[in-house]
């Protein structure tokens, strides 16, 4: 189950007022840090999407209550951090990042997910295409946080991976419940 909420993004009347806010917004980072600014000439910038959103069922065989098949409507938050493009001054289009993590959410919503070393005998024959196997060795938060970070890693064009130096993805279950994994791209 997919949210269709787009990323917010702030509109500004006009190309003028734009750099004009720009400027000021320069000249008093650069007065309340004095000179900061100046010292770290390679500032570092984060994009967010976060509002994708996939069902899924999975089992933890070693906990006492998520040993039993039971699921959830996972929430998935990704930021990737990096340097800007030089004539686009972007990390990354974000309706590109919002699509890559939509598609692997694709595969996993309203499916059974197992771990790469786990065996799902109640799934085999004409069930088989309701599974997908993770790749890694369960299917933890931490372990579908770790996949989203690898499948964006994996998509990145080489433009992408030269500037953008950290994912982080956060993946979850409920409300108050939620994990996540950074790493350098």
């Amino acid at each position: 189950m997919m949210n269709e909420e787009e990323p917010t993004v702030m509109m500004y009347p006009d190309e003028d007022y734009a750099e004009e806010m720009a400027e000021k917004i320069l000249d008093d980072f650069s007065a309340s840090n004095r000179g900061s600014f100046q010292t770290n000439p390679d500032p570092v910038y984060t994009v967010t999407v976060r509002g994708v959103e996939f069902s899924a069922a999975h089992r933890l065989a070693w906990h006492p209550k998520c040993r039993r098949w039971h699921g959830h409507n996972y929430k998935v938050r990704v930021d990737v951090t990096g340097e800007l493009d030089g004539s686009r001054r972007i990390v990354m289009e974000m309706g590109r990042l919002k699509k890559m993590i939509e598609e692997l959410a694709d595969k996993l919503d309203h499916r059974v997910i197992i771990g790469a070393t786990e065996h799902a005998d109640e799934f085999a024959g004409e069930r088989s295409e309701d599974v997908v196997r993770c790749p890694l060795s369960s299917v933890t938060a931490e372990d579908l946080a770790t996949w989203f970070v690898r499948w964006i890693r994996d998509h990145l064009s080489e433009d992408e991976r030269r500037r953008i130096r950290r994912i982080r993805a956060s993946v979850a279950e409920t409300d108050g419940f939620s994990a996540a994994v950074s790493v350098t791209a």
